[in-house]
């Protein structure tokens, strides 16, 4: 784990275990909105890889990313053209995604002689 995560980890747990924060959600944020529904976000979660994974191997197989393709996914997972796509969007810019960068710039580590 890089330092800038331990370190940001131990200052949100530090607001519990000082009593700055009432709960692990007021420290670490919810991790859903109010009135999420779970089942849904994982049907989604699920399905925009899945969508993901049937494109990519089209691709592979040399078809053109384009809306027959979208369709042609869509009847295979049984969801809309529409919803393919969006799905697709979503997963193709998760996959592309750098990792992130530190909040702050660290100094180098000291050599150890």
């Amino acid at each position: 784990m890089p330092k800038w995560l331990a370190d940001a980890y131990i200052a949100r747990f530090d607001k519990v275990l000082n009593c700055v924060a009432r709960t692990w959600d007021e420290a670490f944020d919810p991790p859903f909105a109010k009135g999420a529904q779970l089942a849904a976000l994982r049907r989604r979660r699920v399905n925009r890889f899945a969508v993901y994974n049937k494109i990519r191997e089209a691709q592979s197989a040399g078809k053109s990313i384009n809306d027959e393709l979208f369709e042609v996914v869509a009847k295979k997972l049984g969801l809309n053209r529409a919803l393919v796509i969006v799905l697709w969007k979503e997963a193709s810019a998760i996959m592309s995604a750098d990792p992130p960068s530190p909040p702050h710039k660290r100094a180098p580590a000291k050599k150890i002689s």
